[in-house]
């Protein structure tokens, strides 16, 4: 469903999912939620406090304007720093690559907020890079480490 939305001089045009009643999100105007991507079980990683980061993630995500925000920015540090936390404490030897591929996320975001602050352009741009790298990331790179974790009593 394509959904066109207005806000702060910005005309989105978004492939959107929709499902109502749930409080304190952004609402089209039949008072729906906009969701760009759903959590599945295909995004665990059978850690629990990592997977509950990565739905708050993935939250984030569903609303374009939370992306651009510092609070967004924020969580995201959070998130990777507790990842990182354990590669040390774990000595996980896919640390190196996945570390590269945080701060690959955090200078590229930091790029496309930038661009779109300064000439409010590419905002589809920056949502598929959003939501692409969360769903190869959470499901290609972050299962990488789950057996490490488990073996160390992280769950």
């Amino acid at each position: 469903m394509s959904a066109q939305f207005l806000r702060g001089g910005l005309k989105l045009k978004l492939v959107i999912t929709t499902f109502k009643n749930i409080s304190a999100n952004r609402t089209n105007d039949e008072g729906d939620i906009v969701v760009l991507m759903e959590w599945t079980s295909a995004f665990s990683v059978d850690i629990e406090s990592i997977d509950t980061q990565h739905k708050k993630l993935l939250g984030y995500m569903n609303t374009l304007y939370d992306a651009l925000t510092e609070k967004k920015d924020e969580y995201t540090k959070t998130h990777f720093t507790l990842e990182e936390k354990y590669f040390d404490k774990f000595n996980y030897k896919g640390k190196d690559a996945h570390v590269i591929q945080h701060k690959e996320f955090i200078r590229r975001l930091g790029e496309m907020k930038k661009q779109i602050t300064e000439d409010c352009e590419d905002v589809e741009d920056l949502l598929e890079f959003l939501v692409n790298w969360l769903i190869h990331h959470i499901k290609g790179t972050d299962h990488m480490y789950v057996e490490c974790f488990h073996e160390h009593g992280v769950k």
